[in-house]
């Protein structure tokens, strides 16, 4: 039970919280500043929180759950006496933009439009609370059974609340470009954003090879990275660059680990950058393995092979393609044919590589 004892204090399974832990507040507010008490309240259902206690607010940072910066606490409402939630209660995920310190390239304006879009559409039982001249916004979901733990419904929360986020962003970084660049926003894993980012800036010396001058830029945007690529020449068909991009992404997945092939500097080059982020993917799995096996060296070998990372993540962790969603046409298959390499169904010919490609995007 979470509840209160003689003295007065809060009590989360059997921790008697501390002013800096928490502090219930009047009308039953309770208040966690501690991430770790935040997480035993959440092992918790609804219907084990005693009825002294109306609220939980939680202080906390969108970042701590995957989501972006502008979320500034999360509440649990234990039992509806506002009319905002249902009659079992809900969560809460409130917002701060910090308007007077804004520098992105979209207006706030436009995020909570999209979101207010979404959410509306939304077969979740969610709402979006937009109370403009408090600077009052929120997502409310309520919960359908006070049997079910609190992590049950934050991890149903925070699922939806990132899918949303991730089709606004890729909508309003599209809606900047316009019709001047490739864009590709990524969520990659915060353990292997490194290899992956370095993979994507050696895009723009890919593009060289094949005859095509574009520049390339990296942001980093509510978790994710934004990926944009613009050409040089108003001629250069953005189509060509985003087959291009969609190859190149792929071929890590397809080059053999080692290969001793004659081949010119620059498939050598290309060689290189692929083996580089393998080599940094395969380092990144055995340090997490190792770590796994310090922590529980019980743990199942299912949730390891469920953890392993390989070089598909460069497509997995693509959100969206221009600010839609579609439906990702496997592009090398047969096609992109260092000498006669058979691998999954298709073969790899390096030293040919560049001319296979330049006929696949038209170039």
């Amino acid at each position: 039970m979470i509840y209160i004892n003689e003295a007065g204090s809060l009590v989360v399974r059997g921790i008697e919280l501390t002013r800096e832990q928490g502090m219930l507040g009047p009308g039953g507010y309770m208040t966690i500043y501690d991430d770790f008490i935040f997480k035993k309240v959440c092992e918790y259902s609804f219907s084990d929180i005693s009825e002294e206690i109306a609220f939980i607010r939680y202080l906390a940072k969108g970042k701590e759950f995957g989501l972006n910066e502008f979320i500034s606490d999360i509440v649990v409402q234990v039992y509806d006496n506002s009319g905002i939630y249902g009659e079992s209660g809900g969560l809460e995920f409130r917002f701060d933009f910090k308007w007077d310190l804004w520098k992105n390239s979209w207006s706030i304006s436009e995020y909570i439009e999209l979101m207010n879009d979404f959410i509306s559409d939304s077969k979740y039982n969610a709402a979006w609370i937009n109370e403009k001249e408090e600077h009052y916004h929120a997502v409310t979901f309520d919960i359908f059974d006070v049997n079910q733990t609190i992590q049950f419904f934050m991890d149903e929360a925070v699922t939806y609340l990132k899918e949303i986020e991730n089709k606004i962003l890729s909508i309003l970084h599209s809606r900047v470009k316009q019709d001047t660049a490739v864009v590709r926003l990524f969520d990659f894993p915060e353990h292997v954003r490194v290899p992956c980012e370095q993979y994507l800036v050696y895009f723009s010396q890919f593009l060289e090879e094949l005859g095509i001058e574009a520049t390339s830029d990296i942001h980093h945007e509510a978790g994710n990275v934004l990926f944009s690529v613009t050409p040089a020449s108003k001629s250069t068909a953005l189509e060509q660059i985003a087959r291009a991009l969609d190859i190149y992404l792929q071929l890590p997945v397809h080059t053999p680990p080692y290969m001793q092939v004659q081949t010119n500097p620059r498939e050598q080059q290309l060689i290189a950058n692929i083996q580089h982020l393998n080599g940094q993917l395969m380092l990144v799995n055995a340090l997490a393995q190792s770590k796994e096996e310090m922590i529980q060296n019980q743990r199942s070998v299912i949730y390891q092979q469920q953890k392993f990372i390989d070089a598909t993540i460069l497509q997995k962790s693509v959100v969206s393609v221009d600010g839609v969603d579609e439906e990702r046409e496997e592009l090398l298959g047969g096609a992109v044919a260092v000498t006669k390499y058979e691998g999954n169904g298709f073969e790899i010919n390096l030293p040919n590589i560049y001319r296979e490609i330049k006929k696949m995007i038209g170039k």
